[in-house]
């Protein structure tokens, strides 16, 4: 892999992102803002949805490190090699771009409808 290519999350769209997004909101113990999710694709598109629902007071020492643990524990990747610019869908291929408009809406879906 080219070193300046993003090592993807791995998630694969088949749900597994769902699992992959209620992991980091329990981590946190919060419920992040679905209006923008359709244009989540990188982990670094999660992260700001995370800060932007965080309490203004919450330590932000360590954040990423927990974030990234939580967004990977589903695929098993190792969280260090996660950057904001991960993409969230794929194995180190990058996915074709019409499955990211499918796998945020199965995310959307999936929260509202397992809630």
């Amino acid at each position: 892999m080219h070193p300046s290519i993003a090592h993807s999350v791995g998630l694969v769209g088949d749900g597994d992102e769902v699992d992959a997004i209620r992991d980091v909101e329990r981590e946190f113990g919060v419920t992040l803002d679905y209006g923008d999710a359709r244009n989540w694709v990188t982990a670094g598109h999660v992260y700001v949805a995370l800060c932007d629902v965080l309490p203004a007071n919450a330590p932000t020492e360590g954040r990423w490190d927990r974030f990234a643990a939580a967004l990977a524990r589903e695929t098993g990747l190792d969280p260090k090699q996660l950057t904001v610019d991960s993409p969230l869908i794929g194995g180190g291929v990058p996915a074709p771009w019409w499955i990211y408009p499918i796998a945020i809406t199965v995310i959307i879906a999936f929260a509202f409808v397992f809630r």
